[in-house]
Formats: structure tokens, sequence, C-alpha cells
């Protein structure tokens, strides 16, 4: 009954990794929520026009603040916590993005999975962003899709 909590189910829950007083919680009710734990309240509210299905912050990064954000949305988007916007958009994936994920070593590196069945690997400083696509049939649909 709290007027802060999500409306819809919690997705995604992660801790800042630079501040433990800051964690972050994403849900079907289309927000991306980032939680002060010192003063017990919402420091800031990112709104997005579908459901959110996974949020990530990069555990290595010292020259970015950014979380990267899938939705029904197929477009990544990249939220800046210094700013209080969504600073990026990263276009490629032709369905809703299920996943992401920073790379764990370099922190311009991110991966996104999305109900296309693909996965993509992203290097945010670049224009065209893509570096690689993974499909899952490698280009071609399998027997076992060519039957349906």
């Amino acid at each position: 009954s709290h007027p802060d909590v999500h409306k819809f189910s919690v997705e995604t829950v992660q801790w800042y990794p630079f501040d433990t007083g800051i964690f972050t919680s994403s849900s079907f009710d289309k927000t991306l929520k980032i939680w002060d734990t010192n003063n017990l309240q919402i420091a800031d509210v990112f709104h997005f026009e579908g459901a959110v299905y996974s949020h990530h912050m990069c555990a290595v990064a010292t020259n970015h603040c950014l979380i990267a954000v899938g939705t029904k949305n197929p477009a990544v988007q990249l939220c800046d916590l210094k700013s209080g916007s969504c600073s990026h958009i990263l276009q490629g994936h032709k369905q809703e993005v299920l996943a992401v994920s920073w790379s764990p070593h370099d922190e311009n590196i991110l991966a996104t999975a999305s109900a296309d069945s693909t996965v993509k690997l992203w290097d945010v400083r670049s224009a065209s962003g893509c570096l690689i696509s993974l499909d899952q049939h490698n280009g071609e649909k399998s027997e076992a899709s060519s039957e349906a």
C-alpha cells in the first residue's frame, strides 16, 4: 500500500556496485527505480513505454554510470545515473529485449538477448554499436522450425 512500491512483478534487483546504500529494481509496471537505503526512499525513477524485463549496472565502470535496460521495446536503453535521463538507445533487435549484462572486464561492452533468438554484443562508445550478433540458428532455419 506504500506509494513507492512497484505496481506489478519485480523482475530484476541489483545493488549499486560502488555504494551499498543504493540498489535498483525494475518491474513490469514499466519503471526502473533507484532506492536509497540510507533514507528509505526512492532517489529516482525511470519510466519506459513497455514492461521492463531486465536491467544491469556495470561493476567495473569508471567512466560512466549507465544502467542498461531491456524492455518490451526492441531497443536497449541506457540510463545515466549522473544526468537522470536515458542517454543512449541501442537499436538492432527485432523483438523485446529479455536480458542485458555488462562485461565483467570491460565497462564499454554490453551483451543483450532478445525474443528474436539473438544475442548481441555492443560497444557503447561506437556509433554503429553492435559488434556481433549471434543467431540461435546461425542465420539458417533449423529443420524443426521449417516444419512448423
